[in-house]
């Protein structure tokens, strides 16, 4: 009976430390992208969420459609992207999806330098949501 126990208390420790593992995300714990290297040359995506709900983030870059993240009603969260996303050709896109709704909203085509930040603030209506470039 001793053995039993012993190796149960072994499979839940296995299994406690397994679920342990701490993982850092850039613009707080709704977002989907891994802490950037600071050293790595990047350029900044924020959004402001005037939205009445809260609303998932997507940036369009080389044929692929990347999650950013979730930002809640009232919030504004910066995002740090790193430069290969912005591709050879730097055609990029932001798509907004109302969380619990039908309304989603892609930005026209934008292009980004190193440094560079692009502001996104979406409005109650997403469709007159509007993208600024600095």
């Amino acid at each position: 009976m001793a053995a039993g126990s012993w190796v149960a208390a072994l499979a839940l420790a296995a299994v406690v430390s397994g679920c342990s593992r701490v993982i850092k995300f850039a613009g707080g714990p709704e977002s989907d992208l891994a802490l950037i290297d600071p050293d790595s040359s990047s350029v900044t995506v924020r959004i402001d969420n005037r939205h009445w709900s809260n609303v998932v983030v997507y940036l369009a870059h080389d044929g692929v459609r990347t999650r950013l993240g979730m930002i809640r009603t009232a919030e504004v969260v910066d995002y740090p992207i790193p430069t290969r996303w912005t591709g050879s050709s730097r055609n990029l896109q932001l798509v907004a999806h109302a969380v619990g709704g039908a309304s989603s909203f892609t930005s026209e085509t934008f292009y980004l330098d190193r440094g560079q930040t692009v502001t996104w603030q979406l409005e109650s209506n997403l469709n007159r949501s509007n993208l600024m470039i600095r």
